[in-house]
């Protein structure tokens, strides 16, 4: 969540309503519960945040991908 609201500060746009650290660290702590639980049809992709915005988007659209969510 630190990273995140780095990342955000360093744009200098407005943040939005839920770009606050406190409300991130939150969410995170939920989807990190939720990865953790085996539930039925759904997929969450845990993301090392921690890399270049780069190697983050890279992993997202792999994860997509090896979850079957685009048709090739």
């Amino acid at each position: 969540a630190a990273i995140s609201m780095e990342r955000i500060d360093q744009r200098n746009e407005t943040k939005e309503r839920y770009e606050k650290l406190d409300l991130l660290e939150k969410l995170a702590a939920r989807y990190k519960s939720l990865s953790e639980q085996n539930l039925e049809n759904v997929i969450i992709l845990r993301i090392d945040g921690t890399q270049s915005v780069e190697a983050v988007s890279e992993a997202i659209w792999n994860g997509l991908k090896d979850a079957g969510c685009f048709d090739n």
